[in-house]
């Protein structure tokens, strides 16, 4: 299955680089953690609307998501625990989206995303 250009659109991404501290307003950790982003970066993707058969067609039964992601790009740098601006752009903002479960076959890529709340 490949992906016509005129289907994909740019989104952008951020790889997950570990975990940080929260601190107080006196500078010491309060024992929680946030997670740590890379540069938001662009990449053109196929963004379809999940359904619930395409969802455990792919998937499995388990893996509730909002969006599917397709790509040809077998060197695709989106990951688990990406952080992705797909509805908003402004990458100076929170992200909107998360990758929650990606499945790779011999030429596609197809990552299921949630909706940050």
């Amino acid at each position: 299955m490949r992906i016509l250009a005129r289907y994909e659109r740019v989104i952008y991404h951020a790889s997950f680089e570990g975990y940080e501290p929260v601190l107080d307003n006196n500078g010491y950790e309060t024992g929680e953690v946030t997670l740590k982003y890379g540069v938001a970066k662009p990449i053109r993707v196929g963004v379809s609307v999940a359904t619930n058969r395409n969802v455990e067609y792919l998937f499995g039964s388990r893996v509730e998501c909002d969006l599917i992601l397709l790509t040809c790009n077998m060197s695709c740098p989106i990951a688990e625990k990406s952080a992705l601006w797909i509805d908003n752009l402004d990458v100076c903002g929170k992200h909107d989206y998360e990758v929650k479960k990606i499945v790779k076959s011999f030429n596609t890529i197809a990552i299921a995303v949630s909706k940050v709340s």
